[in-house]
């Protein structure tokens, strides 16, 4: 489970509630007091993993998930605001690491504050900044698992708002998958119900991997969810 805009004060009654429900590993990108962050939690233990060179430590998280056969970083790529040179810093220090992660089954999930060019945010045509970046994961080993399911659909997973009411969508929490672990995808899906419920401002991204059933020596594909 990732948690992006984890803060200690007001997000550390949910990190205790979610360990004593079932998650009792769990890790944090250590942010200051106010800085928006991510957290990680499992119900099997992890490794955590140093930070990339010239990536923000409170901005991501990478882990080992030895039960899992798969590692991860959770992320959250700075918003533009007026300060486009840190989030185009940011994508290009992203990069960098997914050029060494690709043939390791890795998953990369997130607020990645991006969409792709095209599709991803309403009205139609309006453009991310480092959509450019974003267009170019898959160059670096690494697909978008809702678009490779879904390649002619639209879904937000955010929505600006005025008055109390939804506004303009935008689709920025990704999934991105390795090769290794694409055979292994089996869904990957947007729950509006936490965002219509007030439990959050972005609905939750929910993927499905299947185990990884090669190194288990499993042959029938029924036994691998």
């Amino acid at each position: 489970m990732i948690l992006t805009e984890y803060r200690p004060a007001p997000s550390g009654v949910l990190l205790t509630r979610l360990t004593a429900a079932g998650w009792p590993h769990a890790a944090t990108s250590d942010p200051a007091p106010r800085r928006n962050s991510v957290a990680v939690l499992s119900r099997e233990p992890f490794i955590v993993c140093p930070p990339p060179r010239f990536i923000p430590q409170d901005r991501w998280i990478e882990v080992e998930l030895p039960a899992y056969r798969l590692a991860l970083a959770a992320v959250y790529v700075p918003v533009r605001g007026k300060d486009v040179a840190r989030k185009d810093a940011y994508w290009r220090a992203l990069l960098a690491a997914a050029a060494t992660r690709r043939r390791a089954p890795f998953l990369f999930v997130g607020d990645w504050n991006t969409g792709g060019p095209v599709g991803d945010a309403e009205p139609e045509g309006r453009a991310f900044s480092c959509c450019e970046h974003f267009a170019a994961m898959p160059e670096y080993g690494f697909v978008e698992a809702w678009r490779l399911l879904h390649p002619q659909e639209r879904a937000f997973s955010w929505y600006s708002r005025r008055g109390g009411a939804d506004l303009n969508g935008f689709r920025i929490d990704h999934a991105f998958l390795s090769e290794p672990l694409r055979e292994r995808l089996v869904s990957c899906e947007y729950s509006q119900s936490e965002r219509f419920a007030g439990i959050s401002d972005h609905a939750a991204l929910v993927l499905e991997l299947r185990k990884d059933c090669a190194r288990e020596g499993i042959l029938r594909e029924e036994e691998c969810a």
